[in-house]
């Protein structure tokens, strides 16, 4: 399983070596589970990995639709979002998440949710 978002990543990213805890790599997991299993269509145009040089504090979640997407939108307010998801995120180490929409990013962090 690839871990990595495709497209994102921080600059300088091969100085960096990151431990990725099994805990982190739960989340992402659940995250594409969550997205298989309640939106299957959107398999393949939705993409959610770890942004490469973060060392699995950021999980981004990208998509080929548009921000006002409704099967976008559902996603994100009832699988990315929800209290229970979060609460494993910042139990993991995971301080935030980048959503990108055609190469236009939003970066949030999870006190922010």
């Amino acid at each position: 399983m690839n871990i990595y978002h495709k497209e994102l990543v921080i600059t300088g990213w091969e100085q960096i070596e990151e431990t990725i805890s099994p805990m982190k790599i739960e989340v992402l997991r659940e995250y594409r589970g969550i997205l298989a299993k309640g939106w299957p269509h959107l398999n393949g145009k939705i993409e959610i990995g770890f942004i490469r040089g973060t060392n699995g504090k950021e999980i981004c979640f990208s998509n080929q639709l548009s921000w006002e997407d409704e099967d976008w939108t559902s996603f994100v307010s009832e699988g990315i979002v929800q209290p229970e998801a979060i609460n494993n995120c910042k139990m993991s180490g995971i301080d935030g998440f980048v959503f990108m929409v055609n190469h236009e990013m939003v970066e949030v962090s999870l006190n922010e949710i």
